[in-house]
């Protein structure tokens, strides 16, 4: 009975050894796809069906098919978006009829006697009928469908014709001779077959697949798709997306390409980490599990490839299973503590959005009394009113950003009904402009950038720093100051909410990666355990374990360069050393030759993947020293600011218990000194008094700004806010304190407090401790010291003053919850 065989592949030709390969009978039907299809020839033996991207066509190519013997009739259907090359011209003839046998000759009638003598003339034997022809197969079957062709395709599909009717035998000899035999009828020639060919649309190309084909095939570029996300630089990223987005028109329910898809539009690492993660990693166990990971990975492998016999293979195989099985269960472990950490950073997300929109409706409440006056911004007057619903709408109907880099916010649904997905591919396929989508976006499309710029991080749909500009001007205009500074203030205010919601998703999303991963994990130790509790060595049951070997070593490597993401993250965040190289495709092959290979070959070839990782993996937990390391053309500095609080009202309020915010501006930075980050601060309450040791939490916003040393551009990180507390011992009169209380051990090799390495132009909050011990009631003046580090051309002399500030202070808050403190923005 004839089969459908399934073979898929990224790019396939399509010659005499594919059937060979796939150990195809005559009759068989080849299902073949691939994103790129090379046409050499066609075998009349089975039937075919090419779905392809891209189908090149040889000159010369093979293609014209006649009928054989278990497949009189050839079908062939081609379903490609493109066909290029030679003319793609199909030819699907039936089976030819066999030709009829001839018949017999009649017996002679001569007969010669014994012994010599006159022969006896007797009367001929008639001659055998000869054989009908058979008849001839009906034509094939050829569907085409392209949406782009040069030549257009042609077909033809005759009937095979009719075998030959046999001859007549002749008549056997003799007196009278015999009669002559009948001839034989011809057979008739087969039908003609069918032949369907038309243009179409891209989208339309194959639908016509069955849907197990269909299911295999998006599987299989989603496959490729995943691949290629894994090395992670722009272009492989851009065609990641492309892929999976084939992938779903092909089978618009495939997990792996919905998947895919959405974490490169999410700007997510392929473990669902969002791109912009806002961490403080643990650098010393960062240092301490990365080496230690990678060489059981690559001893797995190595074990495995420096082996030849199969007693030897067996032996090696199990001893890497049991050494897997204590890492797979070392790392679910891990990978349910993440979960359980990152669904506490939901919950202060969740707060933090809250405290935010509380402060939202006061603002409202004051902009609904002004809601009439004219306002004048980016040139069009236009009423207050309308003016703030438009902010609000950045964050209630436009939908949610997915990203803040640079101080740009990338909208996940730019307008009702239309999500980022659709908005990209409306912007490459430029459709009617004068549609009401077209309408919709233009704006949003002035403000940013393609999808390239998505992925690279270096471009938006909404600059909140043009939005802030254009406010700035406008309150230059006479009268229009006051009602700028509210929705100035509105603006910021629904920036943070939208960064808040932002950290929440990212947040949820390291949820539901760890939960994945942990489940994941436990299904591959109970596989490994099970392998093990019932190991046989015989070669079939050892294939299947080093599938099982290779896939868990790949999850361990995963793990591995999820901390290899973090470390760099993190050397972004405190360096603004971009990303560079980053790449999670160690120890996985193309799925083209992961596929093809044996099992040996692909434990060598995915041992050489795995040859860049240790590169990959540097010593990141060296990042404190390196901040205090001098870098090509600059000196390291370690500069004093200096901040004192004076405000009466201001003090007298946070002796109160409210909170107290100060602001220190980029453009209050001593001049020619770059990237200036947190290194310690001392804090002096003058005028107060405790008669045992009390606290003071002190917050950075999390959002600063500061000059590179590379080309003196602007850099703004928009992260989690951090907290940390000011130890005061008892004193009378003034108490004192430092972050940190003590120098760090160079044991330590991560940052000594919590918001270490962050920028000084930032915005700070400073709250007594509760229960407060303090007598604050006669607080004069609050002193702040901040130690920097930073960076200054190299000559530019060593002599740093204490540079002092004056801060912009912020009216007092009344004390929320500690969980919203130390999640809310200024």
């Amino acid at each position: 009975m004839p089969n459908t065989i399934r073979f898929f592949r990224d790019t396939l030709t399509i010659d005499e050894g594919v059937p060979a390969s796939l150990q195809a009978k005559p009759g068989d039907t080849l299902v073949l796809g691939a994103r790129q299809v090379t046409l050499v020839t066609l075998r009349p033996d089975f039937n075919y069906v090419i779905a392809a991207e891209q189908l090149a066509v040889v000159p010369n190519a093979g293609t014209s098919l006649v009928g054989v013997a278990g497949n009189p009739s050839p079908a062939v259907t081609v379903l490609a978006r493109v066909i290029t090359g030679a003319p793609l011209a199909i030819t699907a003839a039936g089976l030819v009829g066999v030709d009829g046998a001839n018949g017999e000759p009649g017996e002679g009638g001569i007969i010669h006697p014994e012994g010599g003598g006159k022969p006896v003339l007797l009367p001929g034997g008639a001659g055998g009928d000869g054989e009908n022809g058979g008849n001839g197969g009906r034509g094939g079957s050829i569907l085409i469908r392209f949406a782009s062709a040069t030549p257009s395709p042609t077909g033809t599909a005759p009937g095979g014709k009719g075998g030959r009717g046999g001859v007549g035998g002749a008549g056997g000899t003799g007196r009278p001779r015999g009669k002559r035999g009948k001839s034989g009828k011809p057979g008739r020639s087969g039908g003609v077959g069918t032949i369907n060919i038309a243009q179409i649309t891209a989208e339309q190309a194959w639908t016509l697949l069955d849907s197990a084909s269909a299911q295999a095939w998006a599987a299989y570029r989603a496959e490729v798709a995943g691949f290629f996300f894994r090395k992670f630089d722009p272009g492989s990223q851009l065609f990641a997306f492309e892929e999976a987005r084939s992938a779903l028109t092909i089978n618009p329910s495939d997990p792996d390409a919905l998947t895919v898809r959405d974490r490169i539009a999410n700007r997510q690492t392929p473990s669902g980490q969002a791109r912009d993660l806002d961490i403080a990693p643990d650098f010393q166990a960062l240092s301490q599990n990365l080496a230690a990971e990678i060489a059981v990975v690559q001893n797995s492998f190595q074990a495995y490839v420096s082996v030849v016999s199969l007693e030897t293979i067996a032996e090696s195989i199990r001893d890497s299973l049991t050494l897997m099985a204590t890492q797979l269960a070392n790392r679910r472990l891990e990978a349910q503590a993440d979960a359980a950490i990152a669904q506490q950073d939901v919950r202060i997300a969740q707060a933090e959005g809250a405290n935010l929109q509380l402060q939202i409706k006061d603002i409202d409440k004051q902009i609904e009394t002004i809601r009439e006056n004219r306002f004048s911004i980016t040139g069009i007057l236009s009423d207050v009113g309308s003016i703030a619903a438009v902010v609000a709408g950045m964050a209630t109907g436009v939908g949610a950003i997915v990203s803040v880099a640079g101080g740009l916010a990338t909208l996940q649904r730019v307008t009702d009904g239309i999500d980022l997905v659709q908005f990209l591919k409306f912007m490459k396929e430029k459709p009617d402009p004068h549609s009401n989508t077209s309408e919709d976006i233009e704006e949003v499309k002035k403000l940013g950038g393609g999808f390239k710029d998505l992925i690279e991080g270096t471009n938006s749909f909404i600059s909140f720093g043009k939005v802030m500009a254009d406010l700035e001007n406008a309150m230059s205009l006479p009268g229009q100051d006051a009602i700028g500074k509210l929705l100035k203030q509105q603006i910021l205010l629904v920036r943070e909410k939208m960064v808040a919601g932002l950290r929440e998703n990212q947040a949820k999303s390291r949820v539901a990666a760890a939960e994945f991963r942990a489940s994941n994990l436990a299904s591959e130790l109970a596989q490994v355990q099970s392998t093990l509790a019932h190991w046989s060595a015989d070669a079939t049951a050892l294939k299947a374990a080093t599938d099982l070997l290779i896939r868990s070593a790949r999850d361990i490597v995963d793990m591995v360069m999820e901390d290899v993401f973090l470390a760099q993250r993190a050397r972004e965040i405190y360096q603004l050393d971009s990303i560079a190289g980053l790449r999670f495709d160690f120890g996985f092959l193309h799925p083209d030759v992961d596929r093809s290979l044996s099992p040996a070959t692909r434990a060598s070839s995915s041992l050489t993947s795995l040859s860049g990782m240790a590169i990959q993996v540097l010593a990141w937990d060296q990042i404190f020293q390196q901040l205090n390391t001098a870098q090509i053309g600059f000196d390291v500095i370690h500069p004093q600011l200096s901040v004192t609080i004076t405000d009466a009202a201001k003090l007298q309020a946070f002796a109160g218990g409210a909170t107290l915010d100060f602001s220190l501006e980029l453009t209050d930075m001593p001049d020619k000194m770059f990237e200036l980050k947190v290194n310690a601060m001392s804090m002096e309450l003058t005028g107060a008094t405790s008669a045992q040791s009390a606290n003071i939490w002190i917050t950075h916003s999390g959002h600063w700004t500061m000059k590179r040393r590379t080309d003196g551009t602007t850099a703004e990180l928009i992260l989690l806010p951090r907290s940390e507390l000011f130890a005061c011992s008892p004193g009378v009169g003034t108490l004192k304190s430092k972050i940190p209380a003590n120098p760090q051990s160079s044991s330590e090799p991560g940052p000594p407090f919590s918001f270490w390495g962050r920028g000084v132009a930032t915005t700070f909050r400073l709250q007594v401790s509760l229960p407060s011990v303090i007598d604050l009631s006669q607080l004069s003046a609050i002193h702040l010291t901040i130690d920097c580090i930073g960076y200054a051309v190299q000559g530019g002399g060593s002599a740093i003053p204490i540079h002092a500030l004056r801060p912009q202070v912020r009216a007092a808050r009344t004390p929320a919850p500690m969980l919203a403190i130390a999640a809310a923005a200024p």
